[in-house]
């Protein structure tokens, strides 16, 4: 399988679950709808613009160049970790799982890169708590 083809074969799936998720989430009780429609809606047309993008732009690229694999095996490793943590709170598994994620993706580590870490994942999570816990009033899973 060519790396086109399985872009193209992904994307058309994304599109294809973003249409029945839509057609779900009218079903919800209004206004709640908005949210999951917006954000539906925003990654369908995301994903109709990659569909169009390789029209334009050749794609001369390989299935996996050879610094992917680290990414891979982090990120599989992270949504491990994400799910062992869940078990405490969702505020400390979301922080933790950015925290590594930001870190471990990173070329070099310094103070100021774990620094940033710490902050995006700080600010990150607390935007999340702040506007599904306080204003939306929703249960964060514990």
């Amino acid at each position: 399988m060519t790396v086109r083809s399985l872009e193209l074969a992904m994307l058309c799936a994304v599109a294809a679950l973003c249409v029945v998720l839509m057609v779900e989430a009218w079903g919800i009780r209004p206004p709640s709808h908005i949210f999951p429609l917006a954000i539906l809606g925003l990654t369908f047309l995301f994903t109709l613009f990659a569909l169009i993008k390789p029209m334009f732009v050749p794609l001369n690229v390989r299935l996996f160049e050879p610094r992917q694999g680290r990414v891979v095996i982090i990120t599989a490793a992270g949504f491990v970790a994400f799910v062992i943590v869940m078990q405490f709170h969702y505020l400390i598994a979301g922080a933790s799982f950015l925290f590594l994620g930001y870190l471990f993706l990173q070329e070099r580590r310094s103070a100021k890169s774990i620094l940033t870490a710490v902050v995006i994942a700080a600010v990150t999570t607390g935007f999340t708590w702040l506007v599904f816990a306080i204003w939306l009033g929703v249960d964060l899973p514990k």
